[in-house]
C-alpha cells in the first residue's frame, strides 16, 4: 500500500509526521548539505563570496494508472498529494521555491504515485 491509497486524512498526516520525525526536514537537510558544500568550496577556492545556494526544489509527481488523464485532471488528481508534500516541507504549495512537475505512466498493474524531490541551483 502506498500513501496515495490512504483515504483517511488524519492517518496520512500521522504517517507524514512520523516520516518527518524519522527522516528530518528535507529543507533542513538541503541547508546542511549546502553548508558542507560551501565549506569545501571555500577551502578549495578561498572565495566565500561565490557561494552557490539552492534556488528551488523540483517536485515531480508521477501517477501510475490504468487510463490516461488529460493535463488538468492529472494536476487535480495529484492536488491532495501536492498539499501533503508542501505541508511536510512546512511551506505553502504555492511557494515560489517549489516547481511542480506532473507525469503519468499507464500500467495494467498496481496503481499509485511516485514522488521525487530534487534541489535545483
Amino acid at each position: 500500500m502506498n500513501l496515495s491509497e490512504i483515504k483517511d486524512a488524519k492517518l496520512r498526516d500521522r504517517i507524514l509526521a512520523a516520516d518527518r520525525e524519522q527522516n528530518g526536514d528535507p529543507l533542513a537537510r538541503l541547508s546542511a548539505a549546502q553548508r558542507q558544500r560551501n565549506a569545501v568550496g571555500e577551502s578549495a577556492t578561498g572565495n566565500a563570496d561565490e557561494k552557490e545556494s539552492p534556488r528551488i526544489l523540483v517536485v515531480s509527481i508521477i501517477r501510475f494508472g490504468s487510463k490516461e488523464l488529460d493535463s488538468d485532471n492529472l494536476a487535480f488528481g495529484c492536488k491532495w498529494l501536492r498539499d501533503a508534500i508542501a505541508d511536510s516541507l512546512g511551506i505553502d504549495d504555492g511557494d515560489k521555491r517549489i516547481k511542480w512537475q506532473y507525469g503519468q505512466i499507464l500500467t495494467a498493474g498496481p496503481t499509485g504515485s511516485m514522488v521525487t524531490i530534487q534541489a535545483a541551483y
